[in-house]
């Protein structure tokens, strides 16, 4: 890894350490619904983010409020701070279904901020 670079984070990382990590900060105050994740690509992979219990669990979801699909690849450049989302979703590389405010939750909750905010 360069000087500089972003650390490196595996998606099974994240959602197996950072997300119940950040479910369980008092980050999620206010925050309901229930986000489907699933990753395509060489090494398929999918997850349930459940906000109303506070909980992430490995597979789908038939309760999903949000679904988001995206190549695993993208997903590695997200958390490395390489992809552009917006860019990313108008190209159809992620590709989501359901209720837009319950992802705007998720994507809040993710966004890095100061612990005393």
């Amino acid at each position: 890894m360069t000087e500089g670079s972003a650390v490196s984070i595996t998606p099974e990382r994240f959602f197996d350490e950072v997300v119940p990590q950040l479910l369980k900060s008092g980050r999620r105050e206010g925050a309901t619904g229930i986000c489907e994740i699933q990753l395509f690509g060489d090494r398929r992979a999918a997850w349930t983010v459940d906000l109303n219990a506070g909980t992430v669990s490995r597979g789908g979801s038939q309760a999903s409020h949000v679904y988001v699909e995206m190549p695993r690849q993208d997903f590695e450049a997200l958390l490395a701070e390489q992809l552009d989302l917006e860019q990313a979703v108008r190209a159809g590389r992620v590709r989501y279904q359901g209720e837009l405010s319950v992802l705007a939750r998720f994507a809040a909750l993710l966004t890095p901020r100061p612990l005393d905010s």
